[in-house]
């Protein structure tokens, strides 16, 4: 498990890095998607970012880390198209290749923390889209 402490700290993590790029960083774990009726990680976290209105301004631009625990399937939802920009497939899998080993030692404070942190470096790479511009 993730003591309450450790949620604290990757709260306020995921929050620092959604302020400042302005692209919401999210994590979501359910026990088992089928207990909505869905079946494919993929449909059951677009569903999850909507019903949430997750996300930044008028796009809901962000990233969402979301988990269905019986089936140990996750999906990695970017909404927006700041968000799209960075979280590209490839994107995508370079957030992943930093967490999944952690899950796989069940270590998922660590890998919710990797999580946060890989997707702050990926929007910090991006050449800012609200930097000032020159007149």
């Amino acid at each position: 498990g993730v003591s309450d402490e450790e949620v604290d700290r990757m709260d306020a993590a995921a929050k620092e890095i959604s302020d400042r790029y302005n692209c919401g960083v999210y994590i979501a774990v359910f026990d088992d998607m089928a207990d909505y009726d869905c079946y494919d990680i993929e449909e059951f976290s677009e569903m999850v970012y909507t019903n949430w209105e997750l996300g930044y301004g008028s796009e809901s631009t962000g990233v969402a880390l979301v988990m269905s625990m019986s089936e140990r399937d996750y999906d990695i939802v970017a909404y927006g198209n700041g968000a799209h920009y960075a979280f590209t497939d490839y994107g995508k899998e370079v957030v992943a290749d930093r967490f999944l080993d952690n899950f796989r030692n069940d270590d998922w404070a660590g890998g919710f923390a990797d999580y946060i942190t890989a997707c702050g470096e990926l929007l910090e790479d991006l050449p800012s889209t609200h930097a000032s511009t020159h007149a």
